[in-house]
């Protein structure tokens, strides 16, 4: 048995992944892109989806697209929310310990002009030595990319209206 307990704590091992990119705007506005998860479907192409709203304590069902790999459905639960600064959500498979990841979407002012967004997660739990990795770091330096697109094309003009009143 304690064979057994050994080799478990062995394989629970923990990995993380970061990915960065420089926007040229405000945080204000990065941070209006990253939260309105209603848009997602028109420009982000690794969380396709997302059902329910970005609430401390809530669990939105998050629809993701790995590069290459088939879309993957599930509800993390939101930890922390600081408009213009930091969103982190922890999502499980099952039950604490098999695959947890805590992952933390941040936004650094640069200067007046730009930003440094990062998107950052810690796996744990003793499936991590089983998974590859890349798809999602792919995934997510797709979804940087169209978000630094976003964040940095004027605002539809819609929202500009909107905004005027």
């Amino acid at each position: 048995m304690l064979t057994i307990i050994f080799l478990l704590t062995l394989l629970g091992a923990c990995s993380s992944m970061r990915h960065q990119v420089t926007i040229r705007a405000t945080p204000e506005r990065v941070w209006e892109v990253l939260t309105d998860v209603k848009a997602y479907p028109e420009w982000n192409p690794f969380f396709v989806k997302v059902d329910g709203e970005l609430a401390v304590g809530n669990s939105p069902e998050v629809t993701m697209q790995p590069v290459g790999k088939d879309a993957q459905s599930f509800s993390p639960k939101v930890l922390k929310i600081e408009p213009g600064r930091c969103l982190v959500w922890r999502g499980r498979l099952l039950m604490p310990g098999l695959f947890d990841g805590k992952h933390s979407f941040l936004i650094e002012r640069i200067d007046e002009h730009s930003v440094r967004f990062t998107q950052h997660e810690d796996f744990s739990g003793i499936f991590v030595p089983f998974v590859g990795f890349e798809p999602y770091r792919q995934g997510w330096a797709r979804m940087n990319a169209a978000l630094k697109r976003r964040a940095e094309e004027a605002p539809p003009k819609r929202e500009v209206a909107a905004a005027a009143r």
